[in-house]
């Protein structure tokens, strides 16, 4: 549901006149989660209405095995929508971005006396800060960190070749 809701929204606002205006752009790159100690892939798209502000929604698939206090498997998927700011419009330039995330996790625990599996999914607040550089009008660098309310809270750097279009 969280996802058809997510697609929705951002295709009513493509679809929608005062978009029309609006530069795309796409990014992939990773997040390293310091809770999870885990590197995950990112993917992030957005709709840059002016210079300084976006709209911007981001997919992560992180994958951890492993705990200094037991054995576990787990595949955690983060979905996060987002305006950013930007502060500027020089080659470096650096943003903050807020919005929500919704945060799934799929495991199973090894343990005495038995294996356990469980699912959990939280929805919670999520913030970034980080800057960009753009190499040219086409392709820029992206770096910063990254906060999730969701689950137990959870944050780490990120990283992305962002192209706009």
């Amino acid at each position: 549901m969280w996802t058809r809701t997510m697609i929705g929204a951002l295709a009513a606002l493509v679809l929608s006149g005062t978009v029309v205006a609006a530069e795309p752009y796409v990014g992939i790159g990773a997040t390293r989660l310091s809770d999870l100690d885990s590197t995950g892939f990112r993917l992030h798209g957005g709709l840059r209405f002016d210079d300084d502000w976006s709209l911007e929604a981001t997919v992560h698939r992180f994958n951890a095995d492993g705990s200094p206090h037991g054995s576990h498997d787990l595949s955690t998927d983060v979905w996060s929508v987002g305006a950013r700011y930007e502060f500027g419009d020089d080659a470096f330039v650096p943003f903050a971005k807020i919005g929500i995330a919704r945060m799934s996790t799929d495991g199973q625990s090894f343990g005495v006396p038995a294996n356990t599996r469980f699912s959990e999914t939280d929805t919670g607040l999520m913030a970034e800060v980080g800057g960009r550089y753009a190499f040219n009008d086409q392709m820029s660098l992206r770096g910063g960190y990254e906060w999730f309310d969701a689950g137990e809270g959870d944050g780490g750097l990120n990283f992305a070749l962002e192209f706009v279009f």
